[in-house]
């Protein structure tokens, strides 16, 4: 019979069975596909835009499951008024523990990344992209098997710091990247892709074949169009516009990464060749964003 006292027991009987190892590793050395903010490619936009880049390579050896390699991204940003830097860890890692652990894995690494930080670094934020522990839980639905959505920010705090030693993983106070994201199975047919949208968005779309609206791949020289509608779309919908450096950083770090499977392009949609509506896509190996 196994008797648990308290949380620190059940911490270290859940530790016997995960191993996690860091070692450093060269940022042009990681992969060049999976997902778009740990590649290379992703690295060399960032160092374009003076970041400080670290990358490592890691391992979770987990229960029985056996050992899982991943790379993992590390951007840091300096505050030079309060003297500190954050590491920031955009969609990784990229590695899921089974079962409740996903805490205790995340304080794990995050213990283990530390001494290969600089001394002044305040926080690590990890911004994963894995599915939410509480998406499946039969008591976030109604009675029509409706969702009712992301539990209160106590409840995910509560439910990710499960087990760890610290308890010291909270959630950020606001989103960088999207919470949420869509996945669309492009090999279905252009048909079964419609069926599966919405009435009002196959109607849109018929409607702009209808109207004879063009979707092309911008030339590189076209940054001014883009910059152009992405500026009247901020201010009209009074959003954070990025500076027209951020998307040339995107175009620098496509000349760097030619030889990989990672990169980005600008698509613009006309109507007679005046520029209605524009946006950039991302393409990690065989996956688009």
């Amino acid at each position: 019979m196994l008797i648990i006292h308290n949380f620190k027991d059940l911490h270290q009987i859940f530790s016997f069975f995960m191993d996690v190892f860091v070692q450093p590793k060269q940022s042009n050395h990681i992969k060049s596909d999976g997902i778009l903010q740990q590649t290379n490619w992703w690295a060399t936009m960032k160092y374009h835009q003076r970041y400080h880049i670290k990358s490592f390579r890691i391992s979770l050896d987990q229960h029985n499951s056996g050992k899982r390699y991943d790379d993992l991204l590390v951007m840091l940003r300096h505050e030079k008024a309060q003297n500190q830097c954050m590491a920031y860890i955009p969609y990784g890692p990229e590695i899921e523990p089974k079962g409740d652990e996903k805490g205790m894995f995340l304080e794990n690494l995050a213990m283990k990344l530390k001494p290969r930080l600089p001394a002044n670094c305040a926080l690590i934020r990890f911004d994963i992209k894995w599915e939410a522990p509480w998406f499946n839980d039969h008591n976030r639905y109604n009675n029509l098997h409706e969702w009712n959505g992301i539990p209160g920010e106590h409840t995910q705090e509560l439910r990710m710091n499960f087990c760890t030693e610290h308890h010291n993983l909270y959630k950020a106070p606001s989103d960088v990247l999207p919470s949420s994201t869509v996945y669309l199975n492009l090999e279905n047919s252009n048909q079964q892709l419609l069926y599966n949208m919405k009435a009002k968005t196959r109607y849109n779309i018929r409607l702009s074949m209808r109207r004879n609206i063009h979707v092309r791949e911008a030339d590189v020289n076209e940054l001014d169009t883009w910059n152009t509608l992405y500026k009247l779309t901020a201010k009209r919908n009074n959003f954070f516009c990025h500076p027209r450096e951020f998307f040339e950083s995107m175009l620098y770090a496509n000349k760097k990464n030619q030889k990989s499977q990672t990169g980005s392009c600008l698509l613009i949609a006309e109507h007679h060749n005046e520029p209605l509506a524009a946006m950039w896509l991302g393409i990690s190996g065989t996956r688009a964003t």
